[in-house]
């Protein structure tokens, strides 16, 4: 890559949790300097948790897409089908 910036560290993770237990995956990305972690599973739904002096702090909201309805996006993950999520997401954002 002549002339791109080489990023020193990713700036998202998004984990999709189905399995409780094992390692511990915040040490994991504390180690890769991850600034920011996405948990997702279907009891708890979008977990945030961003880096801050060198470690993690659970957020309400990603501090990279802050507009971004994280409740939104875990109900259409509940969604049956590509398709459904495509209409439940359309229809909400004629609602706002």
């Amino acid at each position: 890559m002549i002339g791109a910036e080489v990023k020193k560290r990713p700036d998202l993770a998004i984990e999709v949790i189905w399995t409780q237990g094992g390692l511990d995956k915040l040490a994991i990305y504390r180690g890769l300097r991850v600034g920011e972690v996405w948990f997702w599973d279907r009891k708890e739904g979008i977990q945030v948790h961003l880096l801050c002096d060198g470690d993690y702090v659970k957020a309400e909201k990603s501090a990279l897409f802050p507009d971004l309805n994280l409740a939104l996006i875990g109900e259409l993950l509940h969604e049956p089908n590509q398709s459904q999520a495509v209409r439940k997401l359309r229809a909400s954002l004629r609602t706002q």
